[in-house]
């Protein structure tokens, strides 16, 4: 099911900002916390869900729609992408199948600048190297910007080690014409318990 969050004030998509760390409404400006969307979500308010994939032609190709306009979104063949914009409308919409089960995230970390931001700093970015093409610093080629979510795993382990080693130091000396050589061998036990959080 594609699910698009609606503003409760216009009707318009609600997309997270990072900067406000709320929903937020680009078209009346509206503000709504997580919370609020959520609340309205269980109420059955303010939220538009879509067809997950539908097969338009009898063909067995299925392909995902914008639940706002109707344009294809992309096709079956990307079975990864849960987050993404419909190019004509500019709805944001969450594809909520590809995010249930050992695919559910536990955390998402959210965006904290927003487009404008992200296109100066790449600016700023681009100005640094050399040879970078003065062509990656257009507006048409900024505009093509889009923000991706990439997935990380992290883990909590104890590592208990005991190491038992034969050590060795050499040490030359010259004195005149001869060379005195002097070995010293330890052995050097060890004991370490470690614990790596997240």
């Amino acid at each position: 099911m594609i699910k698009i969050y609606k503003c409760p004030g216009c009707g318009f998509n609600l997309i997270y900002s990072g900067s406000a760390k709320k929903m937020t409404c680009s078209h009346c400006g509206r503000e709504a916390a997580v919370e609020e969307v959520q609340a309205n979500e269980a109420m059955g308010q303010n939220v538009m869900q879509g067809p997950e994939e539908i097969d338009t032609a009898g063909t067995g190709v299925t392909e995902l729609r914008c639940p706002s306009c109707g344009v294809s979104l992309f096709t079956s063949g990307d079975t990864h992408t849960a987050a993404t914009v419909c190019p004509a409308c500019g709805q944001a919409a969450l594809i909520e199948s590809r995010v249930e089960g050992a695919f559910r995230p536990k955390y998402v970390i959210p965006f904290t600048m927003d487009k404008k931001q992200a296109k100066e700093a790449f600016k700023a970015w681009s100005k640094k190297g050399r040879l970078t093409p003065s062509s990656f610093r257009t507006e048409a080629t900024l505009d093509k910007m889009k923000g991706i979510y990439v997935p990380a795993w992290f883990f909590t382990y104890t590592v208990n080690m005991a190491l038992r080693l034969d050590a060795e130091k050499r040490s030359v000396k010259k004195s005149g014409n001869a060379e005195i050589t002097t070995v010293e061998n330890y052995t050097v036990a060890l004991k370490t318990n470690a614990t790596y959080e997240r």
